[in-house]
């Protein structure tokens, strides 16, 4: 499978760069203290299909430079440290010039069009908020922007890449809906892959009756939330500098609820690289949590359906499939969590069997392909 997949990303890249340099160019001028390798993330087509890609971007001495395929406009999402990623337009043949005096990436200076430099100007006036990673201060950063600039494609940009929705799902639909015509939604909408835009992030969620996720211990697992009293799965990513508080949480948790047979507490990357998702774990001194991953991150069909976009991000979920909360905050999630397996106890029959009768919460899969099935990965 390993061979297959190799083969038909590089027949893809193959096919992306054949035709007169169907590229673009990152050109890096930063502190001559700053060293780094910066990964980013984006997604390539033409007309025959596109894919998901990341590279990294090696920077020495403040110097680097990255060439990368695209035929379509596109959006790069650069991983340069702090909880935002650093959201960049390019088009094919574009050389985008990107400087700066600080190692803040908000505080960086991107050219090379229209786009980028209104984002820079937007970046820099909030740096510190956006370092922070405090939702409802990065939304309140978006809003007063949107409402100055209802004709600017950047407010579409912003609001579809920076917004947190899930925080005021109210205030999203305001402001996307005050944009003017010439903001150009529907581009952005198709650029950025929000085809779901106009359903309730809140409200219409998919349900998770089972999942199958890369496992830490069996490559492949099934989650299965009907099997126990309660779920609570916890989204993260690799640059994030709460993780361990929110680790130390959950581990709170676990130790206070010790049979795994009878419940779910689950932590899961979406770094797209296995080293960003085991190397964390290393540090972990972690007892009944199940470990797992998503290769393809937030853009993982099954996660899409589930309505996760951002982290940290945290599900709770009934053994009926239903979302009883979602959001950022672990305190809500954990008195969400009790509050479901709470109930579940004190309405079990004395004579009834345990949740550890059924099929196993979270059981090894066979193969790829078993058990992964929320309602749009079905046919994955």
């Amino acid at each position: 499978m390993s061979k297959i997949f190799r083969f038909s990303l590089i027949l893809i890249l193959t096919l992306l760069c054949a035709c007169g340099k169907n590229e673009f160019k990152l050109k890096f001028s930063l502190p001559k203290d700053y060293s780094s390798n910066i990964r980013l993330v984006y997604y390539a087509s033409d007309k025959r299909g596109g894919m998901v890609i990341e590279a990294v971007a090696t920077i020495m001495e403040g110097k680097g430079e990255l060439r990368s395929p695209t035929y379509n406009p596109t959006l790069l999402y650069l991983y340069a440290g702090g909880n935002v990623p650093t959201v960049v337009y390019v088009e094919r043949h574009d050389e985008i010039e990107i400087s700066g005096k600080e190692s803040n990436a908000a505080l960086w200076t991107i050219g090379g069009n229209r786009v980028n430099e209104d984002l820079t100007l937007w970046r820099n006036a909030h740096a510190t908020t956006l370092l922070s990673g405090t939702p409802k201060e990065i939304n309140e950063a978006v809003a007063d922007y949107v409402e100055g600039n209802r004709d600017n494609p950047v407010s579409a940009i912003l609001l579809l890449t920076a917004f947190s929705r899930s925080d005021d799902e109210r205030q999203f639909l305001d402001l996307w809906y005050g944009l003017g015509e010439k903001a150009e939604k529907e581009r952005w909408m198709k650029i950025v892959g929000r085809s779901d835009l106009l359903h309730s992030a809140i409200r219409h969620p998919g349900k998770l009756l089972s999942m199958a996720p890369r496992s830490l211990a069996n490559g492949i697992d099934t989650i299965r939330p009907s099997a126990v009293a309660g779920t609570i799965l916890f989204f993260w990513n690799n640059g994030m500098d709460s993780r361990k508080e929110l680790m130390d949480s959950l581990k709170v948790l676990a130790e206070e609820y010790p049979d795994s047979s009878a419940r779910i507490i689950a932590d899961i990357s979406v770094d797209a690289d296995s080293v960003s998702w085991r190397s964390p774990l290393r540090n972990d001194s972690v007892k009944n949590i199940a470990r797992f991953w998503f290769p393809a991150g937030l853009a993982d069909p099954r996660l899409m359906s589930l309505q996760v976009t951002k982290t940290p991000f945290f599900m709770v979920v009934t053994p009926d499939g239903y979302q009883s909360y979602r959001g950022d905050n672990v305190d809500d999630a954990m008195k969400a969590f009790r509050t479901l397996v709470s109930k579940a106890s004190s309405s079990k029959p004395s004579d009834s069997k345990s949740p550890s009768s059924k099929s196993p919460s979270v059981k090894p899969s066979e193969s790829k392909s078993s058990g992964s099935e929320t309602p749009s990965s079905k046919k994955q």
